[in-house]
């Protein structure tokens, strides 16, 4: 926040007279970044003074002004303003001579300079090397992503964590209510000896998240007065979540975000939720992971196991943005519990065995108690009981197997046509 008040009151510019590059991770983020520029910094000529750039962005030039820049021996890094917003990917094809021109880089959600991409654009930008900058609540503490993210941009230095801004009213309290789905001792084993894909198949589309989602609206824990999200890791799953809650709760307002949503109706969907409450967007953590800013957001629901520290602390991050009609912001975590104790032959010890679900919640406790995050377990036991259907699986794997059988004729095809084509 300090750092795009000091671009939007023109200090950087004016004052230090630095050309500056701000790279964020994806499309949506650079349209909600320059709407931040006017609607919470009051940043007025943000118009005249920012660039963008990324697949659909007005400033995208046409090929008519390619063609003359070309012929006057110029670059597109002539047409550039004083501060440019771009992704990384469209910027990962611009020649060296386009990264000259700027002094100053800023990295949103900087954990990502990890990825070799990233990293060569910042080596290209040769005359920025007093002020790059980047920023993250999620950056590898170790390892060699640690050590990518420290040579591209310096060393890390830990300004705030989420409990200190939460004390200083900077960031809305939160707090964790973990779900716990048990099940019946005789499906346990059966998950369990399962690989990870297999669970996933068995426990996601079980009908558990429409029974808990009952749950939690007929208790009022999810109420019209409120803003939910809810996260899956595939988008297979939304548009059957959509469809079962748009005809059970119809008093709600319904919205699904994936990958191929344009920005333009995302922006618009985020411009709705800060205005109005009793929406529930059903979405994929890769949409929502980083830099969606709405902060009329109470309630988030990870539908999905997940043990990605990105994933699961940036989702957070959504969350506990304040607003003045929002003094609480909560997690749902909902967690099948299949794990069981073996019963050895030869009279040894009997062990635990965690199936994957509950392998990666240790993880989640791991992240939420890093941040002080207090959890509540609630069992489900007496309430709900999750339920698994072998013939599905069995039905997942002879599709998969169909759709490999079929992907392998059609390259075997096409190798005997482009062979044959050789003795035309």
């Amino acid at each position: 926040a300090t750092l795009r008040s000091l671009i939007a009151n023109g200090y950087l510019m004016e004052v230090e007279k630095k050309k500056i590059l701000i790279i964020v991770p994806s499309t949506n983020l650079v349209e909600q970044l320059y709407s931040d520029f006017y609607d919470d910094y009051g940043w007025d000529d943000a118009e005249s003074n920012c660039t963008l750039i990324h697949g659909d962005s007005k400033d995208k030039l046409t090929e008519k002004q390619k063609r003359n820049l070309q012929s006057l021996q110029l670059g597109e890094e002539v047409m550039l303003k004083s501060v440019t917003i771009s992704t990384w990917q469209s910027l990962q094809n611009k020649p060296d001579a386009f990264f000259k021109v700027f002094t100053a880089v800023i990295v949103d959600e900087a954990h990502g300079t990890r990825g070799a991409v990233l990293r060569d654009i910042l080596d290209k930008c040769i005359n920025a090397t007093d002020f790059k900058i980047g920023l993250s609540g999620t950056l590898p503490t170790e390892g060699l992503d640690a050590a990518w993210v420290e040579g591209a941009l310096g060393r890390k230095i830990d300004i705030v964590r989420l409990k200190e801004l939460v004390d200083k009213g900077i960031l809305t309290p939160v707090e964790v209510i973990s779900l716990i789905i048990p099940y019946s001792d005789t499906v346990r084993s059966f998950v369990c000896n399962k690989n990870y894909k297999e669970e996933y198949s068995l426990i996601t589309n079980n009908g558990s998240r429409k029974k808990v989602m009952d749950l939690l609206i007929s208790t009022g824990k999810i109420t019209t007065d409120e803003n939910t999200v809810m996260l899956y890791k595939s988008k297979s799953s939304l548009a059957d979540m959509h469809k079962y809650l748009s005809e059970t709760y119809p008093q709600f307002k319904y919205h699904i975000i994936q990958g191929d949503i344009e920005t333009d109706e995302r922006e618009k969907i985020r411009k709705e939720m800060e205005n109005s409450t009793g929406n529930i967007i059903i979405a994929t953590y890769g949409t929502m992971k980083q830099g969606v800013n709405i902060k009329l957001l109470h309630n988030l629901i990870f539908a999905e196991f997940s043990k990605s520290m990105y994933e699961v602390v940036q989702s957070i991050g959504r969350i506990v943005r304040p607003h003045k009609m929002k003094k609480l912001a909560r997690v749902f975590d909902i967690c099948d519990n299949c794990s069981y104790y073996t019963k050895p032959r030869n009279g040894g010890m009997s062990r635990l065995k965690e199936n994957y679900a509950m392998q990666h919640y240790r993880f989640r406790k791991f992240y939420f108690q890093q941040d002080d995050i207090p959890v509540t377990e609630l069992d489900l036991t007496g309430i709900m009981e999750g339920t698994v259907d072998p013939d599905c699986l069995k039905e997942k794997k002879e599709a998969a197997s169909k759709a490999v059988s079929k992907k392998k004729k059609s390259a075997t095809a096409s190798g005997t046509k482009n062979k044959k084509s050789q003795f035309i």
